[in-house]
């Protein structure tokens, strides 16, 4: 669609900025409340650090293994282009998991006040995606099909669903529910029960109105669908009280 945003002799990638920028004021969201809330940042900054160092180099691992399908993709191309989100979300708990060991910090304090962020961030994502044309929807008659003409990973002239966009507006629902619900004291992991159960909701559903070829599809699923059912899982089970849970055992 608009790939590169042109200013003089510089050429900025969309995707990349979009990304930068959701990160951007997903870290600003953060540190504004913890000085709300008068906390010390030193903390949140350690997990704050090793959960994005992981998350990077994740995403971008998940990337490389995927992108084999894309047969004229070269290596460098793979480094350099896009990310896998559920590989940044396992590298991220994977650093969260490190920096806890090493700090002594438990990340589910700050699960409720950081885990809005997250989405939001999401959100740019997507939209950096729609940009770039990846992540792309099935055909589609237009109104409701976009054609991209200037498109890096999307076919051009074709009309496609905006499923991008229809996750970026997902994801910011979901950014103001998380937000709305914890203005006030919550117990500790249900806003990540809440989001383990909705993200990997609408992102199973999501998935079937995609039209890409880079996501590896396996028994009728995509890689990303089949994440999403133990997350779902996940959440419900950290949405059972914990009494509830011990009657279950």
């Amino acid at each position: 669609m608009l790939p590169f945003l042109t200013i003089g002799p510089l050429h900025i990638p969309l995707y990349g900025l979009c990304i930068a920028l959701g990160i951007a004021l997903g870290i600003a969201f953060c540190f504004h409340r913890l000085k709300r809330r008068d906390e010390p940042p030193k903390a949140f900054a350690t997990l704050l650090l090793y959960a994005a160092i992981f998350a990077i180099l994740s995403a971008k691992l998940g990337y490389i293994l995927l992108s084999p399908s894309a047969p004229d993709a070269t290596l460098a191309e793979r480094i350099f282009s896009g990310f896998v989100f559920y590989g940044g979300i396992l590298g991220a708990a994977l650093g969260l998991f490190l920096a806890k060991r090493d700090s002594g910090v438990s990340p589910l304090a700050y699960a409720n006040l950081a885990l809005p962020a997250l989405p939001l961030a999401q959100a740019f994502g997507r939209i950096g995606c729609f940009f770039a044309g990846c992540c792309h929807g099935f055909y589609v008659e237009e109104p409701l099909g976009i054609a991209f003409h200037n498109a890096i990973g999307a076919p051009n002239g074709v009309p496609l669903f905006p499923v991008q966009l229809l996750e970026a507006l997902l994801d910011l629902g979901l950014f103001f529910v998380l937000w709305l619900f914890t203005q006030r004291p919550r117990k500790l992991g249900s806003a990540l029960a809440i989001y383990l159960i909705a993200y990997p909701s609408f992102r199973f559903l999501l998935e079937f109105l995609r039209g890409d070829v880079l996501r590896g599809m396996y028994f009728g699923l995509s890689i990303s669908q089949w994440i999403s059912i133990p997350l779902f899982c996940w959440g419900l089970f950290l949405a059972f009280p914990r009494e509830k849970r011990l009657k279950l055992a």
